[in-house]
């Protein structure tokens, strides 16, 4: 009786035994393969590739890292599992810069891959969900540009690169698609940046969480500023797309801060439920109520229907943003 008692918790024993070890197995990966990037980013021939090598391994360390906090602390989420694929993503890309016909064509396919898993990222925040079918189209469009563009340019033969996949060697039409590529990830990035706009004015929650959603379009909008450019060989280019590196990088910071906020937030609301429950007096409500609204200056004020009054059961500083009414 005890073993068959027993039995049914084994696995989630073991799956609770296992999720530790895989978290410290994708964060060890994790480290590889930003160190991997920084390698591969230092030995190319640009204006300044050891800044570029270093914001290339800060991005993904820190989407990385923060996806995996947000993982162990909201496993039944997708969003941080959505963070940490996008932490590994550059690599993908930087693998067209070795010199080997494989890793060329899958670096060149996924060389603007990162764009859109940032962009997916933002979209998704903070359930991990696209919740709206037009952020679904911008993304799913993002994606299909990606494959589209990158196979047929491969399949041309673009200059420059070796391809497992050529078909024909024709080099200016090659380069000419990847341009129209850039262009096209370049347009769903500012829609995406729209998007982020149009949701963070109708969405009714804190300030300071649109304030959060502002950084994140204002990274939209240098990420695709820096797509634009490229195409163009703007001189500007260059540092544009270091300051977009550097606001990405910052991105998943603000993410795990706001995630972690919300899960208090469910959390303070849990316990204050618990605690009305037991039907407390005046200044005790008035206590929880602060506790869960994180506001110690909280007023609670009672109406009293035989007088037509109100009467304020605690004083202190009023503050208006946090004044409560309860009908007695």
């Amino acid at each position: 009786m005890a073993v068959s008692a027993l039995a049914p918790a084994a696995p989630e024993n073991v799956g609770r035994l296992r999720r530790p070890f895989v978290l410290w197995a994708i964060a060890l990966a994790g480290c590889a393969a930003a160190a991997a990037a920084f390698a591969i980013t230092s030995g190319i021939d640009e204006q300044a590739p050891l800044a570029d090598a270093a914001l290339v391994a800060w991005i993904m360390l820190s989407y990385v890292l923060c996806g995996l906090i947000a993982w162990s602390r909201r496993p039944e989420s997708s969003f941080g599992p959505l963070l940490v694929a996008a932490g590994f993503a550059p690599l993908l890309s930087r693998l067209s810069e070795l010199d080997a016909s494989l890793p060329q064509t899958v670096g060149e396919v996924c060389r603007l891959l990162p764009i859109v898993l940032f962009l997916h990222v933002f979209l998704a925040y903070p359930s991990g969900r696209l919740e709206r079918p037009f952020e679904r189209l911008v993304v799913v469009i993002g994606y299909s540009s990606i494959v589209i563009f990158g196979l047929a340019a491969m399949m041309l033969g673009p200059s420059g690169n070796q391809s497992l996949i050529e078909i024909v060697s024709r080099p200016g039409a090659a380069d000419l698609v990847l341009g129209i590529g850039r262009i096209v990830i370049g347009g769903v990035a500012l829609a995406a940046l729209g998007l982020l706009f149009a949701r963070t004015r109708s969405s009714g929650r804190p300030l300071r969480r649109s304030l959060i959603r502002v950084c994140f379009a204002l990274a939209l909008a240098t990420v695709a500023l820096a797509v634009v450019v490229r195409v163009f060989a703007w001189p500007a280019a260059e540092p544009i797309k270091l300051v977009s590196f550097a606001l990405i990088g910052l991105a998943p910071i603000l993410f795990l801060i706001g995630f972690l906020r919300a899960r208090l937030a469910r959390s303070a609301a849990a316990d204050l439920f618990v605690e009305l429950r037991a039907n407390p007096a005046p200044a005790e409500l008035r206590d929880a109520l602060s506790r869960a609204l994180r506001d110690p200056s909280l007023t609670l004020v009672y109406w009293l229907p035989d007088s037509r009054a109100m009467r304020i059961s605690t004083v202190g500083r009023l503050n208006f943003a946090s004044l409560v009414l309860v009908e007695r």
